[in-house]
């Protein structure tokens, strides 16, 4: 009985002795063009044509980043061309 004790008593330790700081893999690191169209939506979609507009990006930059964003978790098209923010 003691000997299970100790065992989990180092799993325990081993589980906090690694320094994970700053690393969040459920939340990948976005390019400054991902950034600047991310910080475009919120959570009220929000079309194409709007979005091209307010960050000022050639229309296959921006598709590609919305396509980027979404595949990253951070958007989702509410309907064709509409898109707003996963999470804020």
């Amino acid at each position: 009985m003691e000997k299970k004790i100790s065992e989990v008593a180092l799993a325990r330790q081993m589980e906090c002795s690694f320094d994970i700081s700053g690393v969040n893999p459920a939340r990948p690191e976005l390019s400054s063009s991902e950034v600047k169209v991310y910080n475009c939506l919120d959570l009220r979609p929000k079309h194409l044509e709007t979005i091209l507009e307010e960050c000022s990006l050639t229309f296959a930059e921006t598709l590609g980043v919305l396509i980027d964003l979404e595949l990253k978790g951070y958007i989702k098209e509410a309907a064709r061309n509409y898109y707003y923010a996963d999470r804020l």
